[in-house]
């Protein structure tokens, strides 16, 4: 029989496993904030969960890249293009969609 109980007579610590299942493989995640603090924990547990992860920070280009590292390390994609590639890409749909309806409202007035 096995005891789980050290020398000084308090009980070991066993830690629980759980086996992460993929079940965002396939799917594609912008996590802002992704490089410290709560944003992450998302993108890593994103990562893990096997969704592909866009890492979106304003600063510390280096712990970006780790979070980009170790999310990959879980053989899934990552990408951190920072903050002023992710608004001009996510603001340009919007910019053409304003640019077209305003247009079309004053075709033909001169």
């Amino acid at each position: 029989m096995t005891t789980f109980v050290s020398n000084n007579g308090i009980p070991e610590v066993v830690m629980p496993t759980c086996t992460v299942q993929p079940v965002l493989k396939g799917q594609k995640a912008l996590v802002t904030g992704a490089n410290s603090g709560i944003g992450l924990g998302v993108a890593l547990a994103l990562g893990r969960a096997g969704a592909d992860v866009v890492v979106n920070y304003v600063s510390n280009d280096e712990a970006a890249q780790r979070v980009v590292e170790e999310i990959r390390d879980g053989g899934v994609q990552a990408y951190a293009p920072g903050l002023s590639t992710c608004v001009e890409t996510l603001l340009r749909p919007i910019s053409m969609r304003s640019y077209n309806e305003t247009a079309s409202k004053h075709r033909g007035r001169e």
